[in-house]
């Protein structure tokens, strides 16, 4: 395709074009010369320093032809009509060089000019003033600059406290500039990874980035900053993961850990095993977040005190309560109203209890299916349970799937309960009706009878068009059914 694009370019462009004549076309190692009607002054060699270089990047064009794209390329940017037509018809944006910034803005206004769209963007800076001004705006604008100018003080002092992760940008000498760094960690204390081993070791510097971010510890090159009581506080009360990288003697710090879970209850898990049976720290840590009750010795799991401190924080840590206490009544209650499906972690005695069944269904319907057997069977336990959720019925007895109040009140919460009841409802057309108006869809449960009935069937397609397709084929063709228009 490219090469028939080409062809067709070739033979529709004219080289005598008045709106601009175009000139060789060099390498973006070198700024290429460009000629319009008006002229630029001279350019200047990309790698000067008196300008900066740009990019210009093609969008993808979907209101111009690829032919008119290819010819606006061949008189801007001198390129071959080979070249044109495989950059016209690529599909992202398309790369068409790199010139110093009074030819790029030169060309990207004559195709602007032409309607064809580019995007501007710096390759580089060369000029010591436009590079602060763009680290000052965005530090990360380090990486366009020229290499002198990643090794210039000044201009990575701005960038580091705009955005402290361009310090992965600046010269090595600079990322081994302890005020450099010291200004790079403060803003984004992830600077440290970019640093020297030996700033990586420089307690000053260590304290600045883990307050900025505790779990930037782990890049520390040493053992003793990680052993460091006033560090590793620092650390954990800024992020209380960062408790992962300290030494183990204050992973075992009562003070260290304690400020840890009470930052992120989940640090408990690294804390040592003395402080994960420590009362006091794990009520500080379900406290904070209820889950983190899985990394408490088992004697503080059984601990009612401290179950009841975690599911108030969250109310599914219940499943790492204690066998002793998943058979305690009142805490399986309290439970069980607030989480309903905690009532699969409960012992058997009590999923036989039908109050706490109870409990459990009015706040979640689908906790049926861990009922006894004899509650599933209970109509006021199975009705309370799919008044709350119709798909509960899937865990009641077969003969209360076959219980027509039972099937009416399921249906009518959720019609795809339709799919459970027993044949002889499927076939009962009030039962039908109250499930197709729910969910119309339902129609294809059931009996082929119903499927024939124009007032259930439009009730289906009402609420569902797609339903149409599991009515009888007499229906199915009647025009009526869908307001005149065509059956698909």
């Amino acid at each position: 395709m490219a090469l028939a694009l080409a062809a067709a370019v070739w033979a529709f462009s004219s080289p005598s074009a008045t709106w601009l004549a175009a000139r060789t076309r060099m390498p973006a190692g070198t700024a290429p010369q460009m000629c319009t009607a008006e002229k630029p002054e001279a350019p200047t060699p990309s790698g000067a320093t008196e300008g900066s270089a740009y990019s210009l990047h093609l969008r993808p064009h979907h209101c111009r032809s690829k032919e008119h794209v290819a010819r606006v390329l061949m008189m801007v940017c001198s390129v071959s009509a080979a070249e044109a037509a495989s950059l016209a018809t690529q599909t992202g944006k398309a790369s068409l060089g790199t010139w110093e910034r009074a030819i790029a803005e030169h060309a990207y206004e004559g195709m602007a000019a032409q309607g064809v769209l580019a995007d501007l963007v710096p390759a580089y800076y060369v000029h010591r003033g436009e590079a602060l001004d763009a680290v000052k705006a965005d530090g990360k604008a380090l990486k366009n600059a020229w290499t002198e100018l990643q090794a210039d003080r000044e201009v990575v002092l701005a960038a580091v406290q705009q955005d402290g992760f361009a310090l992965v940008y600046a010269s090595p000498e600079l990322q081994a500039d302890r005020e450099v760094v010291l200004a790079a960690v403060q803003q984004d204390g992830n600077a440290l990874f970019y640093t020297s081993p030996e700033l990586k070791a420089d307690r000053e510097v260590v304290l600045a980035a883990v307050r900025q971010d505790g779990c930037v510890l782990r890049f520390c090159a040493s053992q003793e900053l990680q052993a460091d009581h006033e560090v590793v506080l620092a650390a954990v009360r800024q992020n209380g993961e960062a408790l992962d990288y300290a030494s183990l003697q204050l992973r075992s710090d009562h003070e260290v850990v304690l400020a840890a879970v009470r930052q992120n209850g989940e640090a408990l898990r690294y804390a040592l095993l003395q402080l994960r049976a420590d009362r006091e720290v794990v009520l500080a840590a379900v406290r904070q977040d209820g889950g983190a009750l899985r990394y408490a010795s088992r004697q503080l799991q059984a601990d009612r005190e401290v179950l009841l401190a975690a599911m108030q924080q969250e109310v599914g840590a219940f499943k790492y309560a204690s066998p002793e206490l998943r058979s305690d009544r009142e805490v399986v209650m309290a439970a069980v109203r607030q989480y309903g499906r905690a009532l699969c972690h409960v012992s058997p005695e009590l999923q036989a209890d039908r109050e706490v069944v109870l409990a459990a269904v009015r706040q979640y319907g689908w906790a049926l299916h861990y009922a006894s057997p004899q509650l599933r069977a209970d109509c006021e336990v199975v009705l309370v349970a799919v008044r709350q959720n119709g798909g509960a019925l899937k865990y009641a007895s077969p003969e209360l799937r076959s219980d027509r109040e039972v099937v009416m009140a399921a249906v009518r919460q959720y019609g795809r309960a339709l799919c459970h009841v027993s044949p002889e409802l499927r076939a009962d057309r009030e039962v039908v009706l109250a499930a197709v108006r729910q969910y119309g869809r339902a129609l294809c449960h059931v009996s082929p009878e119903l499927q024939a009935d124009r007032e259930v069937v439009l009730a289906a397609v009402r609420q569902n068009g797609g339903a149409l397709k599991y009515a009888s084929s007499e229906l199915r063709a009647d025009l009526k059914l869908l307001g005149g228009g065509p059956v698909n």
